[in-house]
């Protein structure tokens, strides 16, 4: 007895027992304190609640009468005291019993003694009730560490782009997380994904560092270097130890070095992805076992031949103890993928002990798995991106290049050949007779629309211009002189040039000169496209309500055909009916819109084939524009 009362000590543990009959609790007072179980004693049911919530017991021994007072109100009481949830309550039935207990009581009794209560009865129910309640409670502060530990593992794969790193984290957290001496993550050759396997190995002893080896799937085996570890808290180290090689043939990790151990091949890749798709259509993980003491279960999958490679290849010291050929393995594997298919599998892997793989485990990790997957997946989509933007940004510099160097090249010859050409129709070097003279200056008309072609290419490579370059621009007198500088070429051309402006400035912000090329070539290509007898009118408005400057441009051309209207601001694109007799590049609208939507403002274009052409422009007002 004295050795009981001496482990009721060190339990702790007390009881409260409740009989409307003080007689009665003290018999089951004294039956508990002579098994080494604390008791109190309460014989009314009003005063039983609050001798629980003030000293909180481990256990209830309650009787029936005074049970039957809450068995209508017991459920609010538990509401209203989450802490009684899982309180172990037995029964105290009278020796007849009862036919069937309330239901608002049933729920909330853990079992039941007959009377005459035996004291050994008494005792070994109340221990079991409150061993029950201990593994219960044990179970669920391992659940919860373990989620907690499954919500870092899943912001840590959150909190990168990067495959490699995603994955050196994963792996060690979840190893420790759930307890394994071992976790490879095999992915296979997939679209969505990049091939490789990794796994990461607990240190040898406790406290030492751990490996994390990584392999890519390039059709051999390649070669695994330790790419670092983390201490078993939260915050990680670098990297520990040698880098390690396998080549598939017989290796050693020397002492203090990483662990040199085997992992999937290539071709294990065949039977693996056979696996992970009865994995991930059934949505659950499969246990096998290996080793001299393994005792397969019923469902069990053999243990995968590389990992058995491993355990009888490397012996040598300064290996994990867990991958020597005596060992027993546990373990359990489980698909990681997206959608319909699987691209990789989780394997885990436990020394000599069973691996721990309850529901909540199961859960859990499949919900970090989808975490990883869809992580891989987007980091894959990042790098690809990444890439095809990098190409994109090397294609743009060797078109600046290339544009560079065209315009050095041949703006300077081109500049001697126009200089010599007007010294020599201006007769520098002798009278020239009348069909020459012919002939040169359609020599010097063709080096003059090459030079402007130069021109024209250089500012389609030129960066946007400065927003400090910008000043008050009189739209007004600015399309006033581009109409006046045009007059006479319309006139040459057949065509009525019309110009509508508002009696009153308008201003607008802007670089002059770049809107003036700009809306020169709109008006230069209204006169260009519009046929003898046509008319071209320009109009511009001060729509001030709507803080914008319209500028509109209005022909009788040929008009554009519609499957041409979406290409028209494409860098040298020209509508399929400009005909080779009206000059032009293709590039002088593609400029006009860069420039317009540089100074904030835009530019549309309607068209019908035939009947003519009209181009619209719009300038924000000066109190309007955001400049810069």
């Amino acid at each position: 007895m004295a050795q009981d009362e001496a482990q009721g000590n060190r339990d702790a543990t007390l009881a409260v027992v409740a009989s409307s009959s003080a007689e009665d609790c003290d018999r089951l007072r004294g039956v508990l304190d002579a098994g080494g179980l604390r008791a109190r004693t309460v014989t009314t049911a009003a005063s039983l609640l609050d001798d629980v919530l003030t000293h909180r017991p481990d256990l209830l021994l309650v009787d029936l009468d005074i049970a039957l007072d809450y068995a209508d109100a017991l459920s609010d009481v538990v509401d209203r005291h989450p802490q009684l949830a899982g309180l172990p309550v037995i029964l105290l039935l009278p020796d007849g019993g009862v036919a069937q207990l309330p239901d608002g009581l049933a729920p909330y009794v853990s079992d039941v003694v007959f009377r005459p209560v035996a004291a050994e009865e008494v005792l070994h129910r109340s221990r079991s009730a409150m061993a029950r309640r201990r593994r219960h409670q044990a179970q669920r502060a391992s659940s919860a560490r373990l989620r907690e530990d499954m919500r870092r593992i899943s912001a840590r794969i959150r909190s990168t782009n990067d495959p490699v790193a995603m994955v050196d984290q994963f792996l060690p957290h979840l190893g420790r997380s759930l307890g394994a001496d071992r976790v490879t993550l095999q992915m296979f050759d997939d679209d969505r994904v990049a091939a490789r396997s990794s796994t990461w190995n607990r240190g040898p002893g406790t406290g030492s560092p751990a490996s994390t080896q990584s392999t890519a799937s390039t059709g051999s085996t390649g070669s695994t270097g330790s790419t670092g570890s983390t201490d078993d808290t939260d915050g990680a180290h670098g990297a520990h130890g040698a880098p390690a090689t396998h080549d598939g043939h017989d290796g050693h990790a020397g002492a203090g070095r990483a662990a040199d151990v085997a992992g999937p091949r290539r071709s294990d890749q065949e039977s693996a992805f056979a696996l992970a798709l009865g994995l991930w259509e059934d949505t659950a993980a499969a246990s096998f076992s290996a080793g001299p003491a393994a005792t397969p279960r019923p469902g069990d999958i053999p243990a995968p031949d590389w990992l058995l490679r491993g355990s009888r290849e490397h012996t040598a010291p300064g290996l994990p103890a867990a991958w020597t050929a005596d060992r027993t393995l546990h373990g359990v594997v489980a698909a990681l993928g997206e959608g319909d298919t699987p691209f990789g599998l989780l394997w885990v892997v436990r020394a000599e002990t069973p691996l721990v793989w309850t529901g909540v485990e199961a859960a859990l990790t499949q919900h970090v798995l989808g975490n990883l997957a869809h992580g891989l997946i987007q980091a894959q989509l990042i790098s690809r991106q990444q890439e095809a933007v990098r190409k994109l940004r090397a294609l743009n510099q060797a078109k600046s290049d290339f544009v560079g160097t065209v315009n050095h090249e041949l703006r300077t010859p081109l500049a001697s050949i126009a200089g010599y050409l007007e010294m020599i129709i201006d007769g520098v070097g002798g009278e020239l007779p009348t069909e020459a003279q012919t002939m040169l200056q359609a020599v010097e008309r063709n080096t003059t629309r090459l030079s402007h072609l130069i021109e024209n290419i250089s500012a389609l490579n030129a960066r946007e211009a400065d927003a400090s370059e910008h000043g008050p621009v009189d739209i007004v007198h600015l399309v006033s002189e581009l109409t006046s500088r045009l007059v006479l070429e319309a006139a040459n051309g057949g065509v009525t040039l019309e110009c509508v402006l508002p009696e009153t400035s308008v201003t607008v912000p802007g670089n002059r000169d770049q809107l003036s090329e700009a809306l020169t070539v709109v008006l230069s290509n209204a006169l260009k496209f519009t046929q003898e007898e046509g008319s071209v009118i320009v109009r511009l408005l001060d729509e001030r309500d709507h803080g914008r400057a319209v500028v509109t441009v209005q022909d009788t051309g040929i008009g554009i055909p519609a499957h041409d209207l979406p290409r028209l601001f494409d860098s040298f694109h020209r509508a399929s009916n400009a005909t080779q007799a009206l000059p032009g590049a293709g590039v002088g609208l593609s400029l006009a819109k860069r420039t317009l939507e540089d100074h904030h403002g835009s530019i549309t274009i309607e068209s019908q084939l035939g009947v003519g052409t009209s181009v619209v422009v719009t300038l924000p007002l000066l109190s309007h524009a955001a400049v810069g």
